[in-house]
Parts: C-alpha cells; structure tokens; sequence
C-alpha cells in the first residue's frame, strides 16, 4: 500500500498545495511552520476523517485546528494504492463541531467513475484499526512515539494467532460485561444490586412495623375496655345522683358499641335538660312565695292597727274615761294578736323544708345556674359528668388509634411475602454480579493467555530493531501484553524511566516497527514520521537513518523533518 499523490484545496496553513510521492523513502524538509505536521494530519483525515468531538479546545479538536483562517472550501483529495489498484479520496469537512457536513467519494483511478469498494471508513477498512490505532502504528506524529495495546491493536494481534472475529468478540464481550456490571453496582450506591439491598430493607421495615401495630392494637384493645368498664360505672354514678323525674337517666352507651362523640353529646345533653328542669323547679317556688306573700303583712297591719287604737285611747281618755280605757285594751289586743301572729309564722317556716319553697327538692333549689355552688350533691354529678365526657374523648382516641393498628396489622402477611420477594430479588441480582465477574476474570485470563501467544515475535521484532539502531543487543528488554516495554536492571524488570532519553526515544522507534512488523506481515502499509528523530545524538541518529533505509526497501515511508542534520 503507498500513497500516490495530494491535492489541498484548503486545510490548515495549507492552501492550494499539490505534492507526489515516489516508491520508498520519501523526505520532506521544511522550516518550522511551513506545515509538515498539517500535510501529515491530512494524510490521516482523507483515511479515518476528522473526530466528531463538540470539544472547543483547539488542542483536542482537529476540526478547530485545521479550519482555514482565510475561509473557503476546507478539505481535499489523495490518490492512493492498494492490491494493485488506485483509487482517488475526495473529502470536505463542514464547519459544525459535531461533523455535520462533512462529504466522502471515492473514485476508481482507472475508470474515474465513483467506487463503491470502500465506505467513508476507509481507513478502517485498509488497516484494521480506528484513528486512535493508527495513531499507534503506521503513523507517528512528532513526539508521541509511544505505544500501547488499545482495543483495535489487541485484536489485530490476536488475530495473528487466533481467527480474527474471535479476537475482535472478546473485546466486544469484554466491554459488554464491563457495561453490565456498572448496571448493577456500581459506586456511590448506584445499581440494580443497591437499588435490591434497599427495597429489602424498606420492605423488612414495612414489616416489622405491622408486627408492631399488632401489639399495639392488642394493647389498645385492653385500654379501650378498661375505658368502657370506666364510662359505664360514671354512667351509673351520675344516673343515681340524678333525680328521677327532674332527670331523665343517662343514655350514654348502647351495650359495648355506641362510643365517642354521639355518648358526649348525650352526657353533655342530659346535663343540661337536669339544669333546666332544677330552674323550672325553682322558678315554680318562686312563683309560689309570690303567690303566697300577701299573708305576711297580715301581723303587721294588726299591731299598726294596735298603735292607731293606743294613740286614739290617749285622746279619749280625756274626753271620757272610760272611752279611753276601752281604746288602750282594744291596742293592746291587736298588738298581741300581731306578735303571737308572727311566732306562729316563724315557727312554721323553720318547720318548711328548704326554707319555705313548698314541694321541691334541695338539689333542684341548688341546680339553679346561680346556685350551683350551694348545692354539694349537684357539684358532685357536674364533676361525674365532667369525668364522663373526658373518658369518651379517650375512649374516642383509642377507637380511632386502635383502627389504625388493626389496619397496619392486617398487612402482616402482605409485608412478608414483600419481604421474601425483594430478599429473592437481591439473592438473584448478588448471583448474577458473582457471575459476571468471575466471568470477566476467566475472559481476561483467556485474553492474557492468548495475547502471550504474539509476544514471542514482538519481542524478537524489538531486540532485531534494537540491534540496528543501538550497539545495545535489547536482550535485556520486555514486553507485556499491554505492550508495555520493561528494562531489566540489578535482577529486575524497571521502568523505561530509568534510561536516559535518547535510549528510551530508540526503544520506542524499535518497539513501533516491531509492531507494524507484527500487525502487516503480509501487506506492508506506508509509514508516515513527523520527525521522531529529535531526541538522538549522532551516533545514534545515523543508524536511525540507516535504518529507515532499510525498512523503505520493502515499504513507503513519509518522514518530514525540520533541520538538515536530519536530512537524510
């Protein structure tokens, strides 16, 4: 596979910029800023496109960075070939962040009409592998010469050993477990498994709260018949102390099921038609004295009468004495008659019960609302009473208390069989994350052992490339499946830290050809270099060169460099 030619309309610094490359190694020198790094990154954009990313930093955004200042058309074409054949990559990017507008044909070089042998991922299908892969092999920008085993690479190497849909599967499974098991737990109590511990939870305090609403209906039951027991013997108390006739008996409680309101009502009732009836009694009294009360001036009229006859007797005992002595008896009988008069009264009123109302009783007299203070056999039933109603608003609280239990507790069974299934679902959930994570452990031991399967040649591939760039033979160098590089040193495998940088810019250089060498045996792809060659002394740069000589025998290489000791 090489590249033929470009044309750029507009990309970048670039405008109207056409170039032809030739078979093997290709050198592009350029002052800095010329735009060896834009003609590079559309090399890559005609294959894989530009990202669709909505990131506004133009370090993170290629669409940003290579959108041209002077406007225009924004895009171009490349001329490539493939098995033989060549086909022409037409392709022009919108403005919008997220790709939108963006136009893909291709053409058969041939004929120059439009092919359909290839799709806008191109690129992906002539390599095997996305941009971010690409990045980490074929092409090599200026400073990120290191590698690693992504997705797309992992697949590629496996697929050297095993089939390639195979390799490709696991990746795929891989991440749908890995997708699965944040579904159901995953940090900060988020997942089906948190989500199967807490509705256990509710459901076994659902539970034990109707277990505890039995005891208490149970015990309320206890407190509302002592309460009955209590308003019935009140009941009775108060009907005794009321006055048959005066009052009628309290009806407060129909055997064990008339409670509450209707029984305070009634008290509170009888209550006040006793009181009417005691001031109807009263007021028939009173009437009664008025009736009666011409009769007490009678005494008093006799020992007038008396004084008027003494007075007369004194003047006619002057006139004629014996006139006089007549009138002074006569005086003298109607004052007695007035004074035994009044005893006589007396007497019988201290005889008259409850001081002189006729045929009433004492509690009536007293059940006057004026009187109510005189009378300590009505202060006793208002305090009955008063008692009474207080014990129907309690008696009322327990019933509507105790319904409420009863209700609570009626969902015993419902909150148990709640209990069990959410118990059951947790178990299920729990048993289902076990599983797919001892799957996820036996997937990647699966995985580690097969990709130890193309670390032999990888590793051979370094040492060799190693060899010819260093007088360093490489042995003491290794490579995980990851593809991390690892140094042995003092009987132990170190980081590549501990080399100085222009060693670990040579590893890295090897480590990348071994790579391509692995990933492409049998169809060699064309190399592209952003100058990765800063870092090397001299020594070591000539047999960089030398090199990339020898690898351009049998490939294209694109190597782009600024500074003309590294010409080659």
């Amino acid at each position: 596979m090489k590249i033929i030619s470009c044309n750029i309309e507009n990309f970048g610094t670039l405008s109207g910029f056409s170039h032809r490359f030739d078979d093997g190694l290709n050198v592009i020198y350029q002052k800095n800023g010329w735009g060896k790094t834009t003609l590079s990154a559309f090399i890559k954009s005609m294959f894989f496109g530009l990202p669709e990313t909505k990131k506004r930093d133009v370090s993170e955004n290629d669409r940003i960075k290579y959108t041209p200042w002077r406007g225009g058309a924004f895009g171009g074409g490349l001329v490539f070939e493939t098995d033989g054949r060549v086909y022409r990559i037409e392709r022009f990017f919108g403005s919008k962040l997220g790709g939108g507008g963006d136009e893909f044909k291709l053409f058969d070089g041939a004929t120059n009409k439009p092919s359909g042998d290839f799709s806008a991922k191109i690129g992906e299908e002539l390599f095997g592998v996305n941009a971010d892969s690409f990045e980490r092999t074929v092409y090599i920008p200026q400073k990120e010469l290191k590698t690693d085993c992504s997705g797309d690479i992992g697949a590629r190497l496996n697929a050297l050993i095993y089939n390639a849909d195979d390799a490709r599967s696991y990746e795929s499974a891989a991440e749908e477990l890995k997708l699965e098991e944040r579904a159901l737990c995953t940090t900060g109590g988020r997942g089906s498994l948190f989500d199967a511990e807490r509705g256990v939870s509710e459901a076994q305090s659902r539970l034990e709260g109707s277990m505890r609403a039995r005891l208490d209906a149970e015990r309320l039951r206890k407190e509302l018949e002592a309460k009955t027991r209590e308003a019935d013997a009140l009941e009775r108390a108060a009907s005794r102390q009321t006055e048959s006739g005066a009052n009628a008996p309290l009806r407060i409680f129909d055997g064990q099921t008339e409670r509450g309101a209707d029984a305070h009502e009634r008290a509170a009732g009888a209550q006040t038609n006793g009181a009417k009836n005691c001031n109807n009694a009263l007021d028939g009294d009173k009437n009664g004295a008025k009736r009666k009360k011409p009769t007490a001036f009678a005494p008093y009229a006799l020992m007038i009468a008396g004084g008027i006859s003494a007075a007369v007797s004194a003047v006619l005992f002057f006139a004629d004495a014996l006139l006089g002595v007549i009138a002074a008896a006569l005086a003298v009988a109607l004052f007695a008659a007035g004074a035994v008069f009044l005893r006589v009264r007396g007497d019988k009123a201290k005889n008259r019960p409850y001081g002189g109302y006729s045929g009433e009783s004492r509690e009536a007299v007293g059940e006057s609302p004026s009187d109510a203070g005189e009378n300590a056999g009505q202060a006793a039933l208002n305090v009955q009473i008063k008692r009474l109603r207080a014990v129907c608003l309690e008696i009322s609280d327990l019933q509507r208390r105790l319904a409420d239990a009863e209700s609570a507790a009626e969902r015993e069974s419902e909150c148990a069989d709640a209990l069990s299934a959410a118990r059951a679902r947790y178990a299920d959930i729990e048993k289902r994350l076990g599983i797919i994570r001892k799957t996820r452990e036996f997937l990647y031991k699966a995985k580690e052992k097969l990709s130890s399967g193309y670390l032999p040649p990888l590793e051979k591939n370094l040492i060799k490339y190693m060899g010819r760039l260093t007088a360093d033979d490489g042995q003491d160098l290794s490579v995980d499946t990851s593809l991390t590089v690892g140094v042995m040193g003092g009987g132990r495998l170190r980081d590549l830290g501990y080399l100085g940088a222009g060693q670990r810019e040579c590893v890295d250089i090897a480590m990348r050809f071994a790579l391509i060498d692995c990933l492409y045996e049998e169809k060699k792809p064309f190399v592209v270099l952003d100058d990765p060659f800063a870092e090397l002394d001299g020594e070591k740069l000539q047999s960089a060169k030398k090199l990339l000589r020898g690898l351009a025998n049998d490939r294209q290489i694109i190597y782009f460099t600024c500074h003309e000791s590294r010409i080659f």
